[in-house]
């Protein structure tokens, strides 16, 4: 026990102490709440004796400093910028004390099982609101939610007086969730039913043809839930408000949710009330600055606001995405601050400032791209540069990138080449407002890469003034990829175009693919012209169809040709302005339908002219046939044939003897009686001429159909139809 406390100084009184005897003496102190951080302080004790005899000990005792200290540095990338460009800003915030702050709100999945439908925990999550009065206007936002199925989520809002608004159900689809900031007010858009949620102020949104009514689970107030946050206007802000978040499918990634906060318009102001606690880190944009994204997720856009739960000497990074929209050179400098409830022991190093350099707008590059790229084409593209700054280019280069697949068909003069496919044009001093137009001559390789389009990349710099007026731009043209197939036909017969019955004419068909890619599933047809019947004979094989020779091919490849020969008879001759006309057609996967050249065979010219055929039924039954000739050159004589079929191939000779040919040089007429006939049939006739080298030409047929007792039907054909 001590016996006598002096101050600062305690004291005790042992006694006798024996040889090795010991003693142990407790002291408990409070080290004062101003003592200096960082200090050391010494505490000595003393023993003595009657005789004067004295020991002491001392113990250094170092006071740490258990305030906060938060700091924030904040960088900028790039440091000058155009406009229209954008850049990042990077804050790193740091708790460089041995004291902890704050804790994130968070709204965890059921159970803490990724795999679980049912309430969140905790449910409800509370905010309480103080010191306002009625509301006038209301704006909710939920911080940083993530969820790997969105429309399993349903997030209900409830009032102190009882109102309930569902924020959000069935919305999203089936797009995950990370780590997104929504905010909710009456006079935004509706959130998306089907399409992937992002960032944004949205209207409360519950699509309930998705799966019918919501019911949330005790304690949640029961349907019917509002769907307008104006339900709370006029009412009292102050009291407890509830957030109830619901995971109604099972067997997806569960909810999380770092925070909400409601920002409050009442009749005694307006506040912000978060269920975030911890360090608020806030960036206030300068004016000529525009939001586009800002991670991880925040509470409100402007200023944007985060909540940071810091553990002892930890820090956190924030990222905001900006795009310059000012063109005024000037410096724009932006400010990132970090504060707390609590007091810290340095103040100075709560906010970060860093400047960006909006740069005069870049000078704009436009040109003429050909519609596409032909393989093995050649073609000029027309560049211009204009300066649209208010600074003169003084000292411009242009650098242009070929792509493979692209060459120069020559190198203009002043154009240095500075590697292959790379090469650089001087083109000097541009004022504001001004241009200079250059010309690309390219030519495009007969086989190009497998792309769709050849990109030439092309840029422009300043090298007196570096950074203020470098741009790059591509100017793109697809590939014409279209498969170009080349016809070709050729028919032969003796040497000469001229044909006569009986005579072979051999037809060959060209197909070349003259473009770089592969021709799929090519079919030619060849339909047989008229006078003419197919020998058998092609290489390669053919079908017919329907009067048509066919030949399929799979692949014609880039450059690849086939060829394919038939054979055909001329079975009929014609008058002199008469010839065989034919072509041939292909289509395939990859072009549409197109027609060969014409190949045409002139008859030769014919022995017989024809003026008149008849036959009619004499009074005695019998068939009398007469025939007129206008031109008779070469001609021997005359046979009658008769079919009782109609069929030339069953006709018969009838005349029993060749009916000379008289006409020679001129014309004559004819006839014979075919006595040989039954009545109630009818009878075609042909007439054969026989010519001075024995060639055979039909003429004909004409019908008579013999009766009794009335005229015979009578009919009457003057061309040739057949020769033999």
């Amino acid at each position: 026990g001590c016996t006598q406390l002096d101050g600062q100084t305690s004291h005790w009184v042992i006694g006798t102490m024996t040889p090795t005897r010991s003693s142990q003496l407790t002291l408990t102190a409070r080290v004062q709440e101003n003592a200096p951080a960082g200090t050391l302080l010494t505490n000595t004790a003393t023993i003595g004796d009657a005789s004067g005899q004295m020991a002491q000990a001392a113990v250094p005792i170092a006071i740490q400093d258990t305030r906060l200290d938060l700091s924030i540095h904040k960088q900028v990338n790039p440091t000058a910028v155009h406009p229209g460009d954008l850049l990042t800003y990077t804050l790193t915030v740091r708790n460089n004390s041995l004291r902890p702050i704050g804790q994130a709100h968070n709204i965890r999945t059921p159970n803490n099982s990724p795999n679980m439908m049912g309430p969140a925990d905790p449910y409800p999550s509370v905010l309480n609101v103080n010191n306002l009065g009625r509301i006038n206007d209301i704006t909710v936002s939920l911080t940083g939610i993530t969820h790997s199925y969105a429309s399993d989520l349903d997030i209900l809002l409830v009032g102190p007086q009882g109102q309930s608004v569902m924020l959000m159900s069935d919305v999203g689809g089936i797009y995950p969730i990370n780590g997104l900031t929504l905010f909710f007010h009456d006079e935004a858009a509706m959130l998306p039913d089907i399409d992937p949620l992002a960032v944004g102020t949205y209207r409360p949104t519950n699509y309930i043809a998705n799966d019918g009514i919501e019911i949330m689970p005790t304690p949640a107030p029961k349907p019917t839930y509002g769907l307008q946050l104006s339900t709370f206007q006029n009412t009292l802000a102050n009291g407890d408000w509830t957030l109830y978040v619901f995971d109604d499918q099972k067997n997806d990634a569960g909810v999380l949710i770092q925070g909400w906060a409601l920002t409050l318009a009442t009749t005694n102001g307006t506040r912000t009330f978060s269920a975030s606690s911890g360090a608020l880190v806030s960036d206030l944009l300068p004016p000529g600055l525009a939001l586009v994204s800002a991670t991880p997720g925040y509470e409100s856009v402007v200023p944007i606001d985060w909540r940071a739960d810091l553990q002892a000497n930890s820090e956190r990074v924030y990222t905001i995405v900006a795009r310059a929209l000012i063109s005024i050179p000037i410096v724009l400098t932006n400010t990132a601050t970090i504060s707390s409830e609590f007091p810290e022991s340095n103040l100075g190093n709560n906010s970060g400032s860093v400047g960006v350099q909006i740069l005069p707008p870049r000078p704009t590059i436009t040109s003429s791209p050909p519609i596409s790229y032909t393989p093995g084409s050649t073609v000029t593209l027309p560049v211009t540069i204009t300066n649209t700054s208010d600074v003169t280019i003084t000292n411009a280069v242009v650098t242009i990138t070929l792509p493979p697949g692209l060459t120069l068909t020559e190198l203009p003069p002043g154009w240095i080449e500075a590697s292959p496919g790379v090469y650089i044009v001087p083109i000097g001093v541009i004022p504001p407002g001004g241009s200079v137009s250059i010309t690309i001559p390219i030519s495009v390789s007969p086989i190009l890469p497998p792309v769709f389009s050849l990109p030439i990349e092309i840029s422009i710099d300043d090298r007196d003034h570096p950074g203020t007026s470098d741009n790059t731009t591509e100017v793109d043209a697809p590939i014409n990829r279209a498969v170009q197939l080349a016809l070709l036909k050729l028919g032969t017969h003796n040497a000469s175009h001229t044909v006569v019955a009986g005579d072979l004419i051999t037809y060959t068909l060209l197909v070349t693919n003259t473009s770089g890619f592969t021709a799929t599933n090519v079919v030619v047809q060849d339909e047989l012209p008229d006078g003419t019947t197919w020998t058998g004979v092609a290489t390669p094989t053919a079908q017919l169809e329907n009067n048509t020779l066919v030949w399929r091919r799979a692949r014609l490849a880039p450059y690849q040709s086939m060829q394919i020969t038939f054979v055909v008879t001329v079975t009929r001759a014609g008058q002199s302005d008469s010839a065989i006309l034919n072509d041939f057609t292909t289509n395939s996967n990859d072009t549409a339908p197109q027609s060969s050249n014409i190949v045409e065979h002139a008859y030769q010219p014919l022995a017989v002219t024809l003026s008149r055929f008849v036959g009619s039924q004499q009074p005695d039954g019998a068939v009398k046939l007469q025939w007129t000739t206008s031109l008779e050159e070469n001609s021997f004589g005359f046979d009658v044939y008769r079919s009782s079929d109609g069929l030339r191939d069953s006709a018969i000779k009838v005349t029993p003897a060749l009916i000379p040919a008289t006409g020679r040089n001129g014309g004559a007429k004819y006839d014979f009686v075919d006595v040989d006939v039954i009545p109630g049939h009818t009878y075609t006739y042909w007439l054969v001429e026989t010519e001075l080298n024995g060639s055979q030409l039909d003429y004909g047929p004409v019908q008579v159909r013999i009766n009794q007792g009335i005229d015979a039907v009578a009919r009457a054909v003057y061309l040739p139809l057949l020769m033999k």
